[in-house]
């Protein structure tokens, strides 16, 4: 005898597009209201620079490359300790 069983989601609430936007706005102190006077709304949501934009993106993937690069010299200094540690009889 085969009984399914629905489970609850274990990554918690589905992310719907209305929660995102409403979380956007009050980020950006923007109330429905302010949708209506254009000028405001544009002014409040003008996108970034994009010579500026690219600067989050490359100081993410520098901190990237140098955690590697730490990682990559603990895993050396262990591999030295270990050829290190000769038992002699």
């Amino acid at each position: 005898m085969g009984i399914t069983v629905k489970r609850p989601r274990r990554t918690g609430k589905k992310k719907r597009w209305k929660d995102t936007a409403s979380k956007d706005m009050r980020e950006l102190e923007i109330t429905k209201d302010d949708a209506q006077d254009r000028e405001l709304w544009r002014r409040r949501t003008e996108t970034a620079d994009p010579v500026n934009a690219g600067a989050d993106f490359k100081e993410k993937k520098n901190k990237k490359k140098k955690k590697k690069e730490k990682k990559k010299k603990k895993k050396k200094k262990k591999k030295k300790k270990k050829k290190k540690k000769t038992v002699l009889v």
